[in-house]
């Protein structure tokens, strides 16, 4: 008999990858119980180098099509749940999950479905999720402001690009907590933390404003759907 299987596509950046585990590790204890190795689930991870970049212009042909080809892999070794713990590559998402059969959970619907109505909201993300606009029209469906400097962008970017090389982390932390006290002083009710890269910096101690963390949400949603999943087959047996 089959066993219930989670499938992660990583890869983007690839240092996210250990900390996207973590959270679903920290989720089966949360959610189950999880104590023993035994208790955790059979995880499949692939890390996929993709030609994404911060500094340069991106082919979106490739880009696209090699994320799609990560999730048929998976699918093709035995992935009941797909999660793509990268915002920047749901704004393909319609074409990369075309034609999959297991279900690809979508990381921005699921962080959204927490925001709080009549709130300020600012989102930290590359260039490529701010312009594709999919964070800004959900936030208008839940009848919220959005509210961004475009300065914050440029630091943004910077703060990514030092986590990436792992030559400048200090800085890349200085650089973060500077940014959230400018954030603060516009009044900004919620952060949305829609790069995966950024949970090497986030500081869970700064309570001034509530962080949406979206590696932790999709984390959250992978856990739940993998539990439906396997109680589904055991009811088969």
């Amino acid at each position: 008999m089959k066993t219930a299987t989670i499938g992660v596509l990583s890869g983007m950046g690839p240092r996210s990858t250990s900390p996207f585990l973590e959270l679903i590790l920290d989720e089966c204890q949360r959610q189950y119980g999880a104590k023993y190795d035994i208790d955790y689930p059979h995880i499949i991870i692939y890390s996929l180098p993709t030609p994404f970049y911060i500094d340069r212009k991106i082919d979106e042909e490739l880009l696209k099509n090699s994320i799609k080809e990560g999730i048929e892999k998976l699918e093709s070794c035995g992935a009941d749940v797909i999660a793509v713990p990268c915002n920047s590559a749901h704004q393909y998402f319609e074409y990369i999950t075309k034609d999959i059969k297991v279900p690809v959970l979508n990381i921005i619907e699921e962080t959204t479905l927490l925001l709080e109505s009549r709130t300020r909201v600012t989102i930290l993300a590359t260039e490529i999720t701010m312009t594709s606009g999919l964070y800004q029209e959900k936030i208008k469906e839940k009848d919220c402001e959005f509210v961004f400097i475009k300065e914050w962008q440029l630091c943004i970017n910077e703060i990514i690009l030092k986590i990436k090389s792992q030559e400048s982390l200090s800085e890349a932390r200085v650089l973060w907590k500077k940014l959230i006290e400018e954030i603060y002083c516009e009044d900004v009710d919620t952060i949305i933390i829609a790069c995966t890269d950024l949970n090497v910096v986030i500081d869970k101690e700064m309570t001034k404003v509530k962080f949406l963390d979206s590696s932790k949400q999709l984390a959250s949603e992978l856990v739940k759907r993998y539990l439906s999943i396997k109680h589904l087959d055991i009811s088969k047996k």
